[in-house]
């Protein structure tokens, strides 16, 4: 969390230093190179984590690491050539709505040198080695914070010396990843290999194209339609909602690898029920507690629009929480092996939210590129539960999330109403009694997860 939430750690400076416009210009350079990253990894990570246990001896494994970085680097230096090429004249500044130079370089190489962590972080999984990874991200989020201080705040760079900050940040830690790797692999490129990498790897980029889209393309589109000001106050909006959507990828890390135990272990079924109980509670008062320390913190950064930027907050709030429903059933369908349809969901909520966003928002503005981005992640959620109930034919909690879904969503509209007539600091006290009420109507009660805690903490084979 602490290495995607940086753009959040960093909005008082951006903020206190760029105006809107500039913020926009970094958000939508940022969004530039999350699209980037993808076409660069060529989605190697998982593929070289699946393979890796094939091998029979370390040399098989030391040739697979081999295999997959050193194409992995030739082929983005190859893509890196063909985008500065043909970046300018053909396609950059038309699609993007940015000039090349400096935005395209600078988005290329943040993703040229995020190349190298690819291979290395996946290491670290593989060998459990939770530790060096952590330390890896915390020094570009260290670095990030120190190089954007000095440009942004002390020589006044501005959106440039932002963006810099990010490139000097990323080149240096990739030289340790680079050191690391030397040390794990045995540099070769066998066919063999890499036609399996491929093959594993490539069908999937769609699939993580389409999910690019649905976090990052209405900002695009705002571009477009409206200005960089209001890609600016979309993302600012947007950048505090998304602490629900991180939220709900930690604890994805920890649901899976939990729901693969429990079934390995042929444990009852219906244990996953109570757990799935204790997610929804958990990114149910996430969603509430963002909405509720958004106008605080929107106080401090003394944004303008708030009341806008409070709407967006509430409708991405409400999309991280069927963003852990998606999760919740993606893991179940994922268990059957029958996956083939889970890109396509993902391509086909992808397209319709990006023909939503270019029907809404030129008519109704920034409010609506939030609004269907809670649409595409409802459709994801309700298509994938419905795909997950038809593989599986075992409910983990669908009832259970309809109930938390309306808990949240009508919470979430509370909270936002009462955002406009009362101050930022009671705002505080509303968890609190959405706490009381989720234990009186029933849908989770406070001594569970106190007692769920007690149990996990005393069960030291857990």
């Amino acid at each position: 969390m602490i290495s995607k939430g940086l753009n959040f750690i960093l909005l008082p400076i951006y903020l206190g230093y760029l105006s809107e416009a500039e913020y926009g210009e970094i958000t939508f350079t940022l969004s530039i190179t999350a699209f980037l990253n993808i076409l660069f990894g060529l989605g190697f990570a998982g593929a070289v984590t699946r393979l890796y246990y094939d091998c029979k001896s370390e040399e098989a494994r030391k040739r697979l690491l081999g295999t997959a970085a050193l194409f992995l680097i030739l082929f983005s230096i190859g893509l890196t050539f063909l985008l500065v090429l043909v970046g300018n004249n053909l396609f950059f500044e038309r699609f993007f709505g940015l000039p090349f130079k400096p935005y395209g370089i600078y988005a290329i190489a943040i993703s040229l040198c995020s190349v190298m962590s690819v291979i290395p972080q996946a290491i670290f999984k593989i060998q459990n080695r939770p530790v060096v990874s952590i330390l890896f991200n915390i020094s570009v989020f260290l670095l990030t914070i120190l190089f954007t201080v000095i440009f942004v705040v002390v020589f006044k760079s501005g959106v440039r010396g932002a963006i810099s900050a990010l490139v000097l940040s990323n080149l240096l830690v990739a030289a340790g990843y680079t050191a690391t790797l030397i040390k794990e692999i045995h540099p070769c490129l066998d066919r063999f290999i890499l036609s399996n990498l491929l093959i594993l790897s490539l069908p999937f980029i769609p699939h993580l194209l389409a999910h690019w889209s649905l976090s990052q393309s209405d900002r695009l589109v705002i571009s477009h339609f409206l200005d960089m000001s209001s890609v600016g106050a979309y993302s600012i909006g947007y950048q505090i909602g998304s602490l629900v959507f991180l939220t709900a990828n930690a604890m994805n890390n920890a649901w899976v690898p939990y729901y693969y135990q429990v079934l390995s272990n042929a444990t009852d079924k219906k244990s996953l029920q109570k757990s799935v109980k204790q997610f929804l509670f958990l990114i149910s008062g996430a969603s509430v507690v963002t909405v509720c320390l958004s106008p605080l913190i929107l106080s401090v950064l003394k944004v303008e629009n708030q009341s806008i930027c409070l709407q967006i907050i509430a409708l991405v709030s409400m999309a991280g929480f069927f963003q852990m429903c998606y999760f919740i059933f993606v893991s179940q369908t994922f268990q059957t092996k029958d996956i083939a349809l889970i890109p396509v969901i993902t391509v086909a909520v992808a397209l319709a939210n990006i023909a939503a966003n270019i029907y809404a928002v030129p008519r109704f503005g920034i409010l609506a590129a939030a609004l269907t981005t809670l649409l595409a992640y409802f459709f994801l959620a309700v298509l994938n539960g419905w795909l997950a109930l038809a593989k599986s034919r075992f409910n983990i909690g669908i009832g259970l999330m309809i109930r938390f879904a309306v808990i949240t969503m009508v919470w979430l509209t509370v909270c936002l109403v009462l955002s406009f007539y009362i101050q930022p600091l009671w705002m505080i006290l509303l968890p609190f009694i959405w706490l009381v009420t989720i234990d009186l109507i029933g849908s989770f009660s406070f001594s569970e997860m106190i007692s769920m805690i007690s149990h996990t903490g005393s069960n030291s084979e857990y």
